[in-house]
This record gives C-alpha cells, structure tokens and sequence, in this order.
C-alpha cells in the first residue's frame, strides 16, 4: 500500500478501530489529527475516545486544518512507520513539525502514538 494515499488513511482508522491497544491508550483523546505530508497531501483522522471515527482526505493539505496538525516530509513519516524514529521524539525534535496542538497532551498519550504507528505499519506492510 502507498503513503500518503487514501487507501492508506481509510485501512489505518479501520486498523485502529479492531485494536484493543488503541482503545485502552486513546482514551480520553477527543481531537481530530491532520497528517500533512510537507508540500503534499494530507489527511484528518477522527479520533475520539479510542475510536476512529472517519477519515478526510486532501490532496493539497496546505489549507487544511484539525485540532492537531502534524506536518513533516514524507521520508520523515516513513522513518516514523518503519520504526526508525519513535513518534513523540520526531516531534519534540521538531522532524515532525507540531503545526497545531498541544505538546503537553500529546505527550500523554505517547502509548496511543506508538500504537497508531504500530496500526500503520501494519496497513503499510499489508498490500
């Protein structure tokens, strides 16, 4: 499966919505996420209480917008779903710009983010 691409976006919401993981550690989070791919496109998971619920794609996410907005070059992203680079680190290093958002809440839920990108390798790895 490519990255960025719909495909993509729907497969992981889908992902994240059959992992119990993602229920337990998500919870509490009430905040829709933009992942912009820098001079790209981008996409908005509805993330709620655990649950995905739906997907926004956009083929130019540069006016785009969500309560939390991720922004980073692709091969960054890449490095984030191989597990090259831990998700929370990439942001406070700033590889992974926060655009939008708190830093304090995010980091709270470190164990949903690693869990999301363990759900996107596994939607990567699958077609």
């Amino acid at each position: 499966m490519e990255f960025p691409s719909r495909e993509f976006a729907e497969a992981l919401c889908k992902g994240l919505n059959e992992s119990g993981e993602y229920k337990r550690y998500a919870r509490g989070w009430r905040w829709p996420i933009l992942f912009k791919v820098e001079g790209g496109p981008g996409f908005i998971l509805d993330l709620h209480e655990g649950e995905c619920r739906g997907v926004k794609w956009f083929d130019d996410a540069s006016q785009a917008t969500a309560d939390y907005v991720l922004s980073a070059p692709r091969d960054v992203w890449l490095s984030v779903i191989h597990g090259d680079l831990h998700p929370i680190r990439a942001i406070l290093s700033r590889k992974i710009k926060l655009e939008k958002g708190s830093y304090t809440t995010l980091a709270r839920y470190s164990m949903a983010a690693t869990e999301i990108v363990r759900v996107a390798r596994s939607v990567l790895g699958s077609g």
